[in-house]
């Protein structure tokens, strides 16, 4: 019996890591596209890490492989998670040398592994792509999955609205665009959307585009009192402008 329970967690084990050596590979692959790193294969790879990794196409493709992670790191050791992570980022070396700086021993560090990070040309990508694992740590700790019921789901709508004021201002349809990037959004959006709407936004008239006979439009913006809900790394607005319309 003892041997056949030690089995079973050794396959289990060996098919949770064959899990995340697929989803790691995808994200690294994703952070080194976005740091500059495929440069040569010109717009191929920016157009797909654009449709994995931002809206709409995220909900059904990034999304998925962080819940991913999220379980598997719930059934695996901690330290098998971040260092399968940090092998396919290509950033072992570096954390490698932060332990040896961090304990004061930077001399003791092997020759090559030194030069490799110090002296490196292409030192700015790999800092941009330190930021972009740092960035999915963020994430994976942050956007846990909700629980079940609506109290949570009606946050998360509450997020989504709120994240995408702060990026523009939208009319009524573009934010009811934004329920479905929650679970069961289509109900919640009907029951839900106009009490968020007249707790976090304004409405104004505008038009709908600079032209002259264009039909006007109601716009909602953001309150300048919820803007303090805004975060930077919220993982549908990550790759997009992080320029916001502070209201005045």
């Amino acid at each position: 019996a003892a041997a056949a329970t030690a089995s079973f967690a050794a396959a289990r084990e060996e098919l949770l890591l064959s899990l995340l050596e697929h989803v790691s590979s995808v994200c690294a692959l994703c952070a080194q596209t976005s740091a500059g790193m495929w440069r040569r294969n010109g717009n191929a790879m920016v157009s797909q890490v654009l449709n994995y990794a931002t809206l709409p196409l995220c909900v059904r493709l990034r999304d998925l492989d962080l819940v991913l992670i999220q379980w598997i790191s719930t059934h695996l050791h901690p330290d098998l998670v971040l260092s399968s992570l940090l092998v396919h980022f290509g950033l072992l070396p570096w954390a490698m040398l932060a332990a040896k700086l961090k304990n004061g021993r930077y001399a003791s560090a092997p020759l090559h592994l030194r030069h490799e990070i110090v002296d490196s040309e292409d030192s700015s990508k790999y800092l941009k792509l330190c930021e972009e694992f740092l960035l999915l740590l963020i994430q994976l700790v942050t956007e846990l999955p909700p629980p079940p019921g609506d109290e949570a789901a009606v946050h998360n709508l509450r997020r989504e609205v709120i994240h995408r004021l702060a990026v523009q201002a939208s009319s009524h349809s573009e934010l009811v665009s934004a329920c479905e990037l929650v679970r069961d959004g289509k109900r919640l959006g009907a029951r839900w959307l106009p009490s968020i709407l007249a707790d976090v936004a304004t409405s104004r008239v505008a038009a709908a585009s600079n032209s002259a006979s264009a039909p006007k439009v109601a716009k909602y913006e953001l309150r300048s009192e919820v803007m303090r809900e805004y975060d930077p790394e919220f993982y549908h607005t990550a790759l997009q402008p992080k320029t916001l319309r502070v209201p005045a």
